[in-house]
């Protein structure tokens, strides 16, 4: 049976506030949302905190790729699209964290997203989930390096669902420990990924489904900080697409180095969204493709792990 993920390392703790720039300026808000909300999309700033201060950063323009998928039966005639977008790439400061989303556009919801960056083994992730009403995607992240690095977020963005909700899960990981906490699609639902956050950045994460049968998603955190941190998991759910299970064998990593690995979705199918872990760091998860790529970073004195997963639509 194949290990789950368990990944690692230790950076600052600060709270900070985006609000998006002229000319569509709306009220604050808070950079560590809770994405309990089922609903649909709205419109909302990037931006990306550097040592609790903001940077506004403008939108970016259309999708990097589209498919469209039509389902035509008597029973039930239907379609539905997909479409990438991208945020980045943007400049994050050597010891600097940050918060970095990409929105999907009206009548689209999120189903999965992440972050690629140019310094594999310089970012660790932090958090990775759907933003609230399935309005895009977020991505905390760390830069552990010496050097400033540029990274990019990806929102993967669905139109033409029947339904699509966000399932939470909430719990406490004591001082200097770590835990897995999975959430839960409702009955008759399919599950198109999901993710988690922590109210700390002094965490290393994994984020997989739980396990092969179950409608669900885990995501685990090991909290290096000396009081107990609250986490949360996100299980991104929903019907209007046949969502199917594929992984990889783990990678193996030897010492000081890095490596990454992809899993395809089956011909005939797109990607949803995806996840994985291992032993390993990890720095970048993001669709390649129809499939996902996941890259680890081996801090230790023995050989580590990293294996990826993806939710693919039919």
């Amino acid at each position: 049976m194949k290990r789950r993920p368990f990944l690692a390392s230790v950076t600052l703790l600060a709270l900070a506030f985006c609000s998006l720039p002229p000319p569509r300026a709306l009220s604050p808000r808070q950079l560590s949302p809770r994405p309990y909300v089922r609903s649909r999309t709205r419109a909302v700033a990037r931006c990306v905190v550097r040592k609790g201060k903001k940077v506004s950063l403008a939108p970016t323009a259309g999708p990097i790729s589209t498919a469209t998928k039509a389902k035509l039966t008597a029973a039930a005639p239907d379609s539905w699209t997909k479409s990438v977008y991208t945020y980045g790439p943007i400049t994050l400061q050597p010891g600097d964290w940050g918060d970095g989303w990409v929105n999907c556009p009206s009548g689209m919801v999120a189903t999965g997203g992440g972050e690629s960056n140019t310094n594999v083994g310089g970012i660790t992730v932090h958090n990775t989930y759907a933003m609230v009403n399935g309005s895009g995607w977020e991505v905390r992240i760390t830069n552990r390096a010496t050097a400033a690095l540029s990274i990019t977020f990806y929102a993967v963005c669905y139109g033409g669902l029947t339904s699509y909700h966000q399932e939470p899960a909430k719990a406490l990981v004591g001082a200097n420990t770590s835990a897995s906490l999975s959430a839960s699609c409702l009955s008759g639902d399919q599950i198109f990924s999901g993710g988690g956050w922590s109210d700390t950045t002094n965490t290393l994460i994994g984020t997989y489904k739980a396990g092969d049968i179950y409608m669900g998603w885990s995501f685990f955190v090991q909290n290096f900080d000396a009081t107990a941190q609250s986490i949360g998991a996100q299980a991104v759910c929903g019907t209007g697409v046949t969502s199917r299970f594929v992984e990889t064998d783990y990678t193996v990593i030897a010492p000081g180095t890095n490596g990454f690995a992809r899993v395809a979705c089956p011909p005939g199918t797109l990607v949803l969204g995806g996840g994985g872990g291992g032993t390993a760091r990890i720095t970048d998860a993001y669709p390649d493709g129809e499939g996902w790529r996941i890259y680890g970073q081996n801090d230790s004195q023995q050989n580590e792990s990293v294996l990826s997963m993806a939710q693919c639509a039919s």
